[in-house]
């Protein structure tokens, strides 16, 4: 009888345990991936203004204007530079992404931008705000929005 409860108590023990440490792995594994998500995001929109620019000689003004699929527009722009139109609502996998195109050289024309992804929910949808602009450099900060003046990712 005395075994039985021991056996009982070890089992009881460890499924407490167990459950424990999946409450505090699982939410850290979907930060990772949120995270990763996040950097490849940056990544996109950056390729994707970039050869916008390459393309039409100006930055696009918004998520929005990069997201139009071919033939959703009346212009002679085809927007087909992010692959989808999901981009448009400007989250993704715990992250807000704000776009900002303006004019640095007061040209007329946006030949600047910068991309900031954030968390939707610091600590728990992700841990690392990142920010980018048409120089690519991914820069990164833990507890509060990167800056261009933030570490380069990878420092």
């Amino acid at each position: 009888m005395k075994l039985n409860k021991t056996i009982f108590t070890i089992v009881a023990v460890a499924t407490i345990c167990l459950v424990v440490a999946i409450a505090f792995v699982v939410p850290r594994f979907i930060q990772l991936g949120n995270t990763d998500s996040a950097i490849v995001g940056v990544r996109t929109i950056v390729n994707a203004a970039t050869t916008y620019q390459t393309e039409y000689g100006y930055y696009p003004d918004s998520l929005e204007q990069m997201s139009q699929l071919k033939g959703t527009t009346s212009s002679k722009q085809n927007y087909e530079w992010l692959t989808n139109g999901t981009w448009a609502d400007h989250r993704r996998n715990g992250y807000v992404f704000t776009y900002r195109a303006f004019h640095k050289k007061h040209e007329g024309k946006l030949d600047s931008f910068t991309i900031n992804a954030d968390p939707i929910q610091p600590s728990c949808t992700g841990c690392w705000h990142f920010f980018s602009s048409e120089d690519g450099v991914i820069h990164m900060e833990s507890d509060q929005p990167a800056l261009a003046s933030s570490p380069p990712l990878g420092s």
